[in-house]
């Protein structure tokens, strides 16, 4: 059975996040709430092997993406002004 799971996004340096979720999921949507950034994705419950997903979150005006391979999520609008791209590398999916 498959149900909607809320992850914190927490960017190192690099404006790269790694989140544990099982195989198979699937995200469908980002955006912030009380000024963090949050992924939301479909999730197995019954899955019993996980694997970190991967996120590049990209500020406007970026050279480049870091793979033309990526999955675009959406763009979230922080309270505090920025503005973030986030994509979804799905490459091991």
């Amino acid at each position: 059975m498959k149900k909607i799971y809320k992850y914190k996004l927490e960017p190192n340096k690099f404006l790269v996040a790694t989140v544990e979720m099982p195989l198979g999921r699937k995200p469908i949507s980002v955006g912030e709430q009380n000024e963090n950034l949050f992924v939301w994705a479909e999730i197995d419950e019954s899955e019993e092997v996980s694997m970190d997903a991967v996120f590049y979150i990209i500020p406007t005006g970026y050279k480049e993406l870091p793979s033309e391979n990526l999955t675009f999520l959406g763009t979230v609008q922080m309270a505090c002004g920025l503005v973030w791209h986030i994509y979804w590398d799905n490459d091991w999916e």
